[in-house]
């Protein structure tokens, strides 16, 4: 894939690494549009590409922009530092999870009262992670949830990483 963009790039005439640069700051522009929109801060419909045609666009103008910065540049290269980057992200990823899940309570999803459960969590057939936090702001369902978490497991911390298991 990186091959086909450096190869319409080369095509598509000279442009500048401001053009380019500008034009990828449009399309970043353009993605937080969208991620507003699905969130709920900008009340409008989303446009025709969604974040996902958005993220496309951001991804071609930066290899575009890549290969303006050097035209020798080759995709290998390219993909060699992407895998080199993801490495590292990955490894801090690793990281922050491996502390995390050291200090992780867990609680048997079978010891709560059925109430209490959200129900888009009786969808997943697996165990959850979430994050406790004080409960305004949050919809009845997940009100009624970290009230039953601040009452009956008081060592619970807030912002602490909770796994609770079985889901049904």
């Amino acid at each position: 894939m990186i091959k086909e963009i450096i190869a319409t790039s080369k095509s598509t005439g000279h442009r500048t690494i401001y053009e380019v640069l500008s034009k990828l700051m449009e399309e970043v522009g353009e993605l937080a549009q969208e991620v507003g929109i699905r969130t709920g801060f900008q009340n409008r419909p989303e446009g025709p590409d969604g974040i996902i045609g958005e993220v496309a666009d951001v991804v071609i103008t930066a290899i575009n922009l890549a290969w303006i910065a050097d035209p020798n540049m080759k995709p290998k290269e390219l993909k060699d530092k992407i895998e080199l980057k993801l490495s590292k992200w990955q490894a801090k990823s690793d990281a922050y999870v491996r502390t995390e899940v050291l200090n992780m309570k867990t609680i048997d999803m079978n010891d709560m009262p059925d109430d209490i459960i959200p129900s888009h969590w009786l969808e997943k057939g697996e165990d959850v992670y979430f994050t406790h936090h004080h409960s305004e702001g949050y919809d009845i369902e997940d009100k009624a949830l970290y009230e039953y978490i601040n009452v009956n497991f008081p060592d619970i911390k807030h912002n602490e990483i909770i796994m609770v298991q079985g889901a049904y």
